[in-house]
This record gives structure tokens, sequence and C-alpha cells, in this order.
């Protein structure tokens, strides 16, 4: 993913109350990542914003909310409704070469599989072969360290080794010890580079993140 940069854009310059009905689908789905103030128990919400979501995702195109999504929870460290975004996605692209890895890159940091496990379940009862090798791919890729920091951590009772035994990813030392509960003890400072980027604050302006979508390369 490019660093693109979202220094000095105002989030709707000159009108901070734009009607959704005057946006473009994409501004739409944009609006909704940056601004939605979605709940951790968001899989329990209203199906109609789960079916608007769905419904945006066919008319903007595939690709474009694949990009957008990945900037939101990378970028702007967007969580709840990257994650319904990817949820949604998670049903339309079967076949497309860059599903996996999509999923792979997604989470900024363990937990982030659960939540998106925790919603797919809800709404569709089964994970996709797609989304089942892009999240296993990431969890196989996290340190003893890391996946230690979290391994503790529940998403509405789904822990990280439920999701392992659900994912099935390919062995890893790290991955093996989480299953066998032999994990050394989490540290409990927060000196963790993911963590500290995970509490900045950055401009979340919905012309910005629009504007870098193009930037984006979903085969990275």
């Amino acid at each position: 993913m490019s660093n693109t940069s979202f220094d000095a854009v105002d989030a709707f310059p000159e009108e901070k109350n734009v009607e959704i009905a005057s946006l473009s689908p994409e501004m739409e789905f944009i609006s909704f990542l940056v601004s939605s103030p979605l709940e951790d128990d968001f899989h329990r919400n209203d199906p109609a914003t789960s079916a608007r979501i769905n419904a945006l995702i066919r008319t903007i195109g595939l690709e474009y909310a694949a990009k957008a999504t990945l900037l939101a929870r990378h970028k702007l460290d967007v969580r709840n409704a990257a994650f319904l975004a990817a949820g949604e996605l998670s049903q339309l692209i079967n076949g497309q070469p860059w599903a996996a890895n999509f999923y792979r890159r997604l989470p900024r940091r363990p937990d982030d599989v659960l939540v998106l496990i925790v919603y797919i379940r809800a709404r569709y009862k089964k994970i996709p072969s797609r989304v089942k090798r892009g999240l296993g791919s990431y969890l196989r890729s996290c340190s003893e360290a890391t996946l230690a920091r979290y391994a503790g951590e529940k998403h509405f009772s789904l822990k990280l080794v439920d999701a392992v035994n659900l994912l099935h990813p390919k062995h890893s030392d790290a991955l093996g010890k989480l299953v066998h509960g032999s994990l050394p003890s989490k540290n409990g400072s927060s000196t963790n580079g993911e963590i500290q980027h995970a509490e900045r604050r950055p401009d979340r302006s919905p012309f910005a993140l629009a504007s870098a979508v193009r930037d984006v390369d979903l085969m990275a």
C-alpha cells in the first residue's frame, strides 16, 4: 500500500451537513467508512445497514470498495465500519485474484481477525475459503510476542485459538505455541509498535480517502 498522505484536508469543507442523497455512491461508501458510529456489537445491527453497504459495493465496484476499506483500516484507523464492509465483500469477491490477499492485508492486529469472523458468521454463517486463506496467512505472519499480547482477548466469546481452529492456517512455531497454550506471558507495557500506531488519530477526511484510492495495489 502506498504511503499516501491525508494531511490538511478538511472533511466536507464549507458543507458540514452534506445530505447523503447528494453524494455519489463512492462518497456515500467512503463517508460510511469514515464516520459511521458503529458499536462493537455491530454484527447485531439492523440488517438494512449491511444491505445498503452491500448494494453500494455492487454499484461502485469490488476493487474500489476493497481499496477504500484497506485505506480506512490502515491509514485512518477505522475498525468496525471497515470490518462490516469487508464482511459484505466476502460474499462478492469469489474468483478475484486479489481476494485472499485483501484479507491477509486487512488486519492491523490479531484481534481484528476475531471481529471479522464474528460478523461473517453472524450474517452469513459460513466463512468463505478466500477469507480463511487470507486471515490465516495474516495470523501465520504474526510473531510470538504479537500473538501472546492478544491471546487472551475475546470478541463475543471468540478467542485467537478459536480463530486458528476455524481458519486452519499453515503451521508456524508461534501458532503451534498458541494452540498448545505455551506462548510466553504477555508484556503489560504498550511498547509494541503496532499498538502505538493504532493509538494515533489521523484526520478522517472522506475526500482525502477518496483521492487516495487509486494508488492502492490490491496485489501488493
